[in-house]
């Protein structure tokens, strides 16, 4: 990953929770440095600060589009909350966006949506597992525990392994049936359980199903449906 960033703090909190998933990370200091350094090696994604001295992140994903003519994914990274600044970088070319301060698990999510061996491709409604991104479910257990106590996280993951597979039964029949309002009032009532584990990505991937399936975008939220089948199964082996 080349991180074209130039405040340092930013690039070594970057730079460690990216590291930490096996990633091999490059640092360029300004825009200018991020295509100097493009055109003498070989990088998977690019993330881009906005703001930088010299050559800013939009000039400069502009060069690498239009002048060195590459394809390769490059997320945004701002701390500038501005209303449209995320379709400015999509109109610019970039893939993404992530706005600052991110935590680790929105940074890594995202980077992981253009990771090379993502780009394989799937029927419309057929999830590929390993396209799944996954909450660090032990690790969020642990952080429960050791703030509610032992006790507590005992009695809400044995209440959680008791009624989930209802719960994906359920949802599993609203798929094969397309029934939205099914699938919505499942993903609605699956918010609150994952809320309180504080599992970030499936409860992103619920609200979105509600949201389409309360949309009527039956396809949207039945892929969608699909994932969260798949994450809650892997929630299941965690805590059995």
């Amino acid at each position: 990953i080349l991180l074209v960033e130039d405040n340092v703090h930013n690039q070594i909190l970057a730079t460690t929770y990216l590291e930490r998933k096996g990633a091999v990370i490059d640092v360029a200091d300004n825009g200018q440095i991020g295509i100097e350094k493009l055109q003498k090696n070989t990088f998977d994604i690019i993330l881009m600060d906005l703001q930088m001295p010299i050559m800013d992140g939009f000039t400069a994903t502009q060069k690498i589009r239009e002048t060195l003519n590459s394809n390769i994914p490059i997320i945004g990274c701002s701390a500038h909350s501005l209303v449209g600044e995320k379709e400015k970088c999509l109109d610019v070319g970039m893939k993404d966006y992530v706005a600052k301060p991110y935590t680790e698990n929105e940074l890594v999510n995202t980077v992981l949506k253009y990771r090379p061996d993502q780009k394989q491709q799937k029927r419309k409604s057929e999830v590929i597992l390993s396209d799944i991104v996954f909450d660090d479910f032990e690790s969020l257990l642990n952080d429960l525990r050791n703030k509610e106590g032992d006790d507590f996280v005992k009695k809400v993951t044995g209440h959680f392994v008791e009624r989930t597979p209802k719960d994906i039964s359920e949802i599993e029949t609203a798929i094969k049936d397309g029934d939205m309002h099914l699938l919505g009032q499942k993903a609605h009532l699956i918010i609150g359980s994952l809320g309180l584990f504080d599992f970030e990505k499936g409860l992103k991937l619920s609200k979105d199903i509600e949201y389409y399936a309360k949309k009527g975008d039956s396809q949207k939220a039945i892929q969608l449906g699909n994932e969260l089948i798949s994450y809650l199964n892997k929630i299941m082996e965690t805590m059995i």
